[in-house]
Order: C-alpha cells, then structure tokens, then sequence
C-alpha cells in the first residue's frame, strides 16, 4: 500500500516538471516572436542604407548605376534583396556582370563590370541601318551612329528578324566567337590585322568564315572555326602571293582542307 502511493507521487512529480518545461518553452517562443516584431516594426526600418559605393568600368555615373540598381536612397538595410538588385543591374545589356555586398550598418557596395566590344555588325532599324557592336557571348550591347568608328572587324552576313539591343547572335557562332576572343586578348596585333568576318550559310545549321584582312582584299575561306595558328598561316600566304604578284588573279582562297585550294578569274 505504501508503495502504490509513492508511485503515485513520484508520477504527478514528473508531470508538474513536464509542464513547466512545456510552460517555459513557450514563454522563450513568445518572446522571440515578440522580438522579431519589435525588430521588424521599429528597429529595422530604422536602419537605412545611407551610403551606396559603385565600382564599375562602365561608363555610366554614379547615378545612372544607382537608377539601374532600383536603389531609390531610403532602402532599409536589413530590406536590401542583393538577388533583386543583381538581376536588374544583369538585365541592361551593357552588364556582363554585378555583385553586392553590404557593409553593416548603412553601406552597400555595387560591382559592376560591363560587355568589352569583340566586332561589329550593322543592323536594320526603324532609322535605317546603323553599326552595333558585341562581345564573346554575342550579345549585341550597344548600337548607333557614335560606334561607326570604332577600330574592330566587322562580322557580316548575319540578320536579325526584329533587332533591338541586348539581343544575341545564333548559338552556332558561340565557338567562332570564343576563339576570336582568345586572340584578342592574347595577339593584339593578329585580330587587329582582320578586317571582315563574312558569315555565308551552309547546310542545315553550318556555316562558312570567309576573312579578309586589312592588309589584303583577297578573301579566304576558312570554314567554321577561326584559330591563331591558321589566321597566321593565312596572312603569310596572302604575303607570298602578292609579293609573287599573283594576287591579282586569285578570286579566293580555300584553306578548309589540308591543301590551300584557289579560285582564279575565269573558272
């Protein structure tokens, strides 16, 4: 009998202890929540981005990044949304890319590095026909009158159905494009000795490079790809031929195969 009534006791011991546990658990729960409304109400709110630092290569002020970035000056810091504000910076063609970064209590950091020209095409528009430039990912970022003199080759044959700025060229000529890229940034001197790239279709999909340098007017067909080795290739060739004062004659060249094919006038 005595034990049946320690048991008993022992029990309605645990279930008091359980219930506190319980009790203070949801004291901790309220207070939290009631914390973080007091944050998001009062304290956050307060705490406003009052410095924005831009570091860009682009052209573009201060202010005008500030505008592209949606940043209106009174954004509460603890409210900045970083995935927003790159993707919007990303959407202006002339962005390659951007990142922000924040710096408590009031300081956000824009980077923003633009789209470096590669070539230049000309594009139909409502006004007309007018020069337009890209970069290795083909995206066409700028067009207009004030590029015509820029110093790059111009990639012709190419069409867009309904042109506007941001749009990009044919997945086909991603490869064609990285290449091209590649000598750029590597033998200055090589890709500045290009003139034109002549895109003429082919098959299907396929495609040939026709180029023409700016030494030389004798076109030469190189297939689809473009490489530093053969573009060297090719500029000693066209050297030998005219020094032989053969040039004259040749209406192409053909360097898609291991023999150098040549069409003369006449055939």
């Amino acid at each position: 009998m005595a034990d049946f009534a320690l048991n008993r006791r022992v029990t309605h011991r645990r279930r008091g202890v359980g219930g506190k546990v319980l009790g203070i658990a949801a004291a901790v729960i309220a207070c939290a929540f009631a914390l973080e409304l007091v944050f998001q109400l009062v304290i956050g709110p307060a705490v406003t981005v009052k410095r924005v630092v831009v570091e860009s290569d682009l052209r573009f002020s201060h202010a005008e990044i500030v505008s592209l970035a949606g940043l209106s000056g009174n954004e509460s810091y603890f409210g900045i949304d970083p995935v927003a504000i790159v993707s919007r910076l990303e959407a202006h063609p002339s962005v390659r890319s951007a990142r922000l970064e924040k710096a408590f209590p009031d300081t956000v950091k824009l980077t923003v590095s633009g789209r470096r020209p590669l070539g230049m095409l000309m594009v139909q528009t409502a006004d007309g026909d007018v020069p337009a430039v890209f970069d290795e990912e083909g995206v066409v970022f700028r067009a207009g009158s004030s590029i015509e003199n820029w110093d790059l080759p111009v990639f012709s044959g190419v069409r867009f159905e309904d042109f506007r700025v941001g749009a990009r060229l044919p997945a086909e000529f991603s490869e064609l494009l990285t290449e091209l890229k590649r000598i750029q940034l590597e033998s200055p001197a090589l890709f500045d000795s290009i003139s034109e790239l002549r895109v003429q279709p082919g098959a299907g999909r396929s495609f040939d490079v026709v180029v023409y340098t700016v030494r030389y007017r004798t076109p030469v067909r190189v297939g689809s790809k473009v490489n530093e080795e053969q573009l060297r290739y090719v500029l000693v060739v066209l050297d030998l031929l005219h020094r032989q004062g053969r040039a004259a004659e040749i209406v192409e060249l053909d360097f898609r195969t291991a023999d150098i094919v040549y069409r003369t006038r006449g055939e």
